[in-house]
């Protein structure tokens, strides 16, 4: 892209999110004069909201590509928070959802609310993209990262050796949730389950592998086959009806794909693709609550986007039933990043899942939303999950619009560094996979599992490093002694 298009773009993207701001700001004074605005008015904001979607898509798109992170965190964004305000205002309806956790009828000022803070999300998006983008970013490659055989060699022998352990865990782990129900996996009672501390480990130790090979740069050739690898014992999740790992790890390989490789994708597979990973996602979501799927495949393919957009209900029981939540002790936003202190004083945190004790010491959204409306529902393992702007919504719209500046600047600055750091490369995986889950997940990322995680790779990778260098001179001592 030249550098007149690319100022021609940028300067167009700011001009129609700058007119969608002042016509949300009209929009909101018409609400404070006139408060009887009925299902008419929220239907206008869910039309003007796809819009405004839209246009953030198509400017992403032209400027950067349909690959690149901030891109791909759009498309999720209106997955998980937008599907269901998109369907209200086509005129599709999804009451053949199985309900869950409580009966919610939103009234009509909290929709319309909630229609405008997404509005009001997507453009700040747009604009703080257009402002942090800069022109090298266009060109999304790493041409000045090396292949590093030692991090290859080693994520190679950490990936193969503990991948029967890895299966031997998945075996388990389906066992207990054939017994004790899907609900055991966040209810505690599979983390209790007597398994040997190395099994348990040995999912660690696979995953620590891929992100050495992932920073190691390997061929494309190669790539492809260690992600086979780890995508195939990665689909025994589909088995305990667990999903958003195998998605995230999909998407992570068709970026790092485009951002080290350059790979082109043709836009019609992708989409024949993702339309038959839709339709079997849904089924196996449906057969976890129901043996029989009597569906058709259009009707399953909107089953699956107001499914999906259960996060945004998030934000709904948020504003309408937050006053009536249990106490917590520090922001919701704030819990990842407390959980590493509060494990120090709780360890019996990491083996409790949900529970009242649990609710007693933690601050996380989803545990607090799901306790809160229905206390049988979350004890039994269950929950309707977060999404961050839920949890920056405590401080307001202003919050909101905080997160969303942060968020966007941490998105640019991650893909312009990547390019030539092979230590944000390493863990890439993780980033990419956190940018494109917090929609339905927290906004930051798990102290206690992140830094647990770096320790345990300084530790493998120097012992690897301390075994080369003895195995290295063992061999040049016994060299001297031959000659």
């Amino acid at each position: 892209m030249l550098a007149k298009a690319y100022f021609n773009i940028r300067n167009t993207g700011f001009v129609v999110a700058s007119m969608f701001v002042f016509i949300l700001l009209i929009e909101y004074v018409s609400l404070i004069f006139f408060d009887d605005l009925g299902d008419g008015f929220l239907k206008l904001l869910e039309g003007q909201l796809l819009v405004i979607y839209l246009f953030a898509i198509f400017f992403a798109i032209r400027l950067v590509g349909l690959w690149h992170l901030f891109t791909m965190f759009l498309l999720t964004f209106g997955l998980f928070l937008l599907s269901r305000p998109i369907l209200d205002v086509l005129g599709y309806q999804y009451s053949y959802i199985v309900e869950s956790l409580v009966q919610v009828d939103v009234p009509m000022l909290i929709r319309i609310e909630i229609v405008m803070v997404l509005s009001c999300s997507i453009l700040i998006f747009q604009i703080c993209f257009l402002y942090f983008v800069r022109f090298e970013d266009v060109n999304f490659s790493l041409p000045s990262l090396k292949t590093d055989q030692n991090l290859i060699s080693l994520g190679k022998f950490l990936m193969i050796s503990s991948s029967p352990l890895v299966l031997f865990r998945s075996y388990q782990q389906i066992m207990l949730i054939k017994t004790l129900g899907y609900g055991a996996l966040f209810s505690g009672e599979v983390q209790q389950a007597d398994m040997n501390p190395i099994v348990r480990l040995s999912i660690t130790f696979f995953s620590i592998g891929y992100y050495f090979i992932i920073g190691g740069k390997p061929s494309k050739k190669k790539f492809i086959g260690y992600s086979f690898f780890y995508l195939g014992l990665s689909m025994l999740n589909l088995i305990i009806g667990s999903r958003m790992g195998i998605v995230l790890n999909v998407l992570f390989i068709l970026w790092y794909l485009h951002a080290v490789y350059g790979q082109k994708f043709k836009f019609k597979k992708i989409f024949l693709y993702f339309t038959v990973a839709i339709i079997c996602l849904q089924v196996v979501a449906l057969k976890r609550i129901s043996s029989e799927v009597d569906m058709g495949i259009g009707e399953m393919i909107f089953s699956f986007f107001s499914f999906q957009g259960i996060s945004m209900i998030t934000l709904a029981i948020y504003i309408q039933y937050g006053s009536t939540f249990v106490a917590h002790t520090v922001p919701y936003v704030l819990d990842p990043l407390y959980y590493g202190i509060n494990v120090i004083f709780n360890p019996w945190l990491l083996r409790a899942g949900q529970s009242v004790e649990t609710i007693a010491v933690r601050s996380d959204f989803g545990h607090h939303l799901t306790y809160s409306m229905n206390e049988n529902y979350y004890l039994s393992g269950f929950s309707l999950g977060t999404s961050f702007i839920s949890e920056l919504y405590e401080f307001g719209i202003f919050g909101v619009l905080f997160g969303c500046v942060l968020l966007t600047w941490l998105i640019t600055y991650f893909s312009r560094k990547v390019k030539v750091s092979k230590y944000l490369l390493i863990f890439s995986m993780l980033i990419v996979s956190h940018v494109l889950s917090t929609p339905r997940g927290n906004f930051f990322y798990n102290t206690y599992i992140l830094f647990r995680l770096i320790l345990m790779m300084i530790i493998i990778y120097y012992i690897y490093i301390l075994f080369k260098k003895i195995k290295n001179q063992l061999s040049t001592n016994g060299q001297k002694v031959l000659d």
